[in-house]
Formats: C-alpha cells, sequence, structure tokens
C-alpha cells in the first residue's frame, strides 16, 4: 500500500522545478509515498491510538513508516474539512433541536512552567433523545463539529457553521427552536448571535457542582443543604439565594472562594437557570461525558503533549469519523489530495500530462515499459512498476 516515488522526472521550465512522471500518471500530488488506501489507514490508527502504534500497523512485506510521519500525515488533514454527504432533497422537519457544547483543555507541547493547555471546543446537534434501555439514552441523529477555533473570528465561524448545517438540512419555517445547552462559557453565549432561533439553557451539572461546593459549609445555628438553594431556583427568588450566600461567607471561614464563584454563577445565568428547570421541551445535558469519549480519552487522559496543528486536526479527525464512520477517511484523503492537485495546476506545477495525453501515453504502453526497466523500482514486494502500469491500462487508465 505504500508507494516509493520511481527516479524518471521531468524539468519544467521556467523555475528548475522538477516533476515525477509515474506520480504524474498516477494522478498523485508531489512528493506522495502513500495510496489513498494506506493513508485512510494510518489516520484511522492514528485517531485511535498513538502515532508510533498506527506506524507499527501499517508495516508491510518490509516497508516500514515512522511516527513522524504520521504525524505529518494528521496535520496534513484540511482545516476546512466539507461535509462529505450531498444535502437533502427534503429537509427533515423538526421542531425543537439540541446543541451541547463543552470543551477539553489538551496539554502543549512545550517544556517548562509554560507548557499550558490548547482548548479544543466540542459542538453537536442532535434532534432529541431516545431510550435505549433503563437509566440510558443516547442521542437522535448526532452531528458533530469541532476543533480550536481560537480568537473571536474563529468562534465566530464555528457557530456559522452550525447555523448553516440547521439551515441546510432541516426546514426552517417549522423549527420553533435551537435550545444550547452549556456551562455558561463566553465561546458557547455567543452562540446565540449567529444561531438562529436559539436560547440558552444552563447545564444542571455545573450548576450542581457550584451549589455542592457552598452547601458543605455549616452555619453556627444551622446546616446548609442543597435543598434550600433549588427551591429558590424553582421559585425564581434570585434575591434570596444571593442573601443566602452572603450569610455563609459572613460566618463560615475559608468558604470566600465558593460563595463569590457560586454568586457569580448565578447572577450571570439565572435567566438560562429557569429555562433548565420550567421548559418542559429542555433536555439534560450530556457535554462532559461526550468531550471525555470523543476527546479525552485519545487527547488528554493521558500523559501526552500536542502542538497546535495536531491538536485542531485530531479534533477533527475525530468529529469527521463519528459523523461520517470510518469507511469514509478515504474521502477526506481525496479530499486533500485534489486540493493539493489543483493548487499545484494553478501555479503551473502539475498538469504536465493532460487527460488526451494521458490516453496517448497508455496507448504507448510498450514503450514506456523500457523505462519501467530501468527504474528498477518496485511498489510492494515483487509488484513492479511494469505490473502497475499494465493493470492500470486493463482499468481504462482510470
Amino acid at each position: 500500500m505504500i508507494l516509493h516515488s520511481p527516479i524518471l522526472y521531468i524539468r519544467i521550465r521556467g523555475g528548475g522545478k522538477i516533476r515525477c512522471l509515474l506520480d504524474e500518471l498516477l494522478h498523485l500530488p508531489n512528493r506522495e509515498r502513500f495510496t489513498p488506501v494506506a493513508e485512510a489507514k494510518v489516520l484511522s490508527e492514528a485517531e485511535v491510538h498513538s502515532y508510533q502504534h498506527a506506524a507499527n500497523s501499517v508495516q508491510t512485506k518490509g516497508q516500514t513508516i515512522t511516527k513522524t510521519t504520521v504525524m505529518n500525515k494528521v496535520h496534513a488533514i484540511e482545516k476546512e474539512i466539507p461535509q462529505m454527504e450531498e444535502l437533502p432533497v427534503e429537509k427533515k422537519v423538526c421542531e425543537y433541536l439540541y446543541i451541547e457544547a463543552d470543551e477539553d483543555h489538551i496539554h502543549r507541547q512545550k517544556d517548562g512552567k509554560e507548557q499550558g493547555c490548547f482548548m479544543g471546543k466540542l459542538v453537536y446537534l442532535f434532534e432529541g433523545k431516545e431510550e435505549v434501555c433503563k437509566n440510558r439514552r443516547k442521542l437522535i441523529s448526532p452531528f458533530y463539529f469541532g476543533g480550536l477555533y481560537t480568537g473571536t473570528d474563529q468562534n465566530a465561524a464555528l457557530w456559522e457553521e452550525v447555523d448553516a448545517y440547521i439551515r441546510q438540512h432541516y426546514d426552517y419555517d417549522v423549527l420553533k427552536c435551537v435550545y444550547i445547552n452549556s456551562d455558561g462559557a463566553g465561546w458557547i453565549r455567543a452562540a446565540a448571535n449567529y444561531v438562529g432561533k436559539s436560547k440558552l439553557v444552563a447545564d444542571r451539572f455545573h450548576l450542581m457542582k457550584y451549589i455542592n461546593r457552598v452547601a458543605r459549609y455549616t452555619l453556627d445555628e444551622e446546616t446548609i443543604t442543597k435543598g434550600r438553594f433549588y427551591k429558590y431556583i424553582y421559585k425564581n427568588k434570585l434575591l434570596a439565594a444571593q442573601k443566602l450566600l452572603t450569610r455563609i461567607k459572613n460566618h463560615c471561614e475559608g468558604s470566600d472562594h465558593a460563595v463569590e464563584e457560586c454568586r457569580k454563577y448565578l447572577s450571570g445565568n439565572w435567566e438560562y437557570i429557569q429555562r433548565a428547570f420550567h421548559d418542559k421541551h429542555v433536555l439534560g445535558c450530556s457535554a462532559e461525558g461526550h468531550v471525555s469519549s470523543v476527546y479525552s480519552e485519545r487527547m488528554s487522559s493521558r500523559p501526552m503533549g500536542w502542538s497546535e496543528t495536531g491538536t485542531d486536526r485530531m479534533c477533527k479527525l475525530r468529529c469527521f469519523i463519528r459523523n461520517y464512520g470510518r469507511e469514509k477517511v478515504i474521502d477526506l484523503v481525496n479530499y486533500r489530495r485534489e486540493r493539493e492537485l489543483s493548487a499545484a495546476a494553478a501555479t503551473g506545477t502539475d498538469g504536465i500530462i493532460e487527460e488526451s495525453q494521458r490516453k496517448q501515453y497508455t496507448a504507448k504502453q510498450k514503450e514506456v515499459q523500457r523505462y519501467a526497466e530501468a527504474l528498477h523500482v518496485t511498489l510492494s514486494g515483487s509488484s513492479t512498476v511494469r505490473k502497475i502500469l499494465a493493470i492500470r491500462e486493463q482499468i481504462g487508465n482510470i
């Protein structure tokens, strides 16, 4: 499956660049050493396992690659991945859609105290949840979006991409609301400015986390329970909840940080908290679990560091496979190669052999055979260039 380039080249006039004739015949990008199937296998293995494991998995008949080669293939994934399926002729009819979003903190590949983390963003859209068995449900028609999307402009591009997907696949006239369930992070709250018909909803998991931190403190005259906070939430009494927080802060030593964090969360998300408890169409949020399975198990649960490009592309690759399936990875590979060939053609470094010339080239197959004899290059085991050219002739020079 791994190709080794022959030594027959031609030099392009005006620039001194060279191009391999066999690469041109096989319609491969410049300096490409993998068939699409081999590259797809490498990416599929790297999505689950380490780069070294992926490198070992494609060894065949003495041919080996390094983990750096695997890394380069991951980095080569296009930054903007198009939809790999045709748009539906008839759009789906759905009154309510749901978006859940969260981020994973992925260790940066840097020595010393300045190592820091990248924030891999995960957004997924779905139509609802259905019960699989007792206490277990699954998402209906989920679609994942992911990557770094650093900065305001890129974050806006992420949400515009989500909005575009909704408008392309769902009947917008029938759609009543898109609920965005989150922990209240700024990059998620910005979604309301880009996703049409959207409403923000507070994630109960994070609400519970803030309440648990302050409820463990005990006043001199009484024991604070979580139920008191939830009572105020159900009755829409923000002022009462804030007064209780003040009493805890004044009478309980060491509670300052937990109290202020809880106060800030309640004050900044009260409207969304109310919607989470009183809107009958709102569903529970499972963003934490999805971040763990989509990102963390490969990228942050083990002691490893990532580059910025590697983080972004791996996030995109793992979302891509969940959207389209592992068998579609080869389409992702072919998309990149077509982009490279188009870019090369635009600069005059490709297209040396036009399609009409390819047919003439095949018609002169016997003449080409003498070049194959001189190349002394094998593609795998006993498969020679001559065999490859003969096979391509038999299948119509596709």
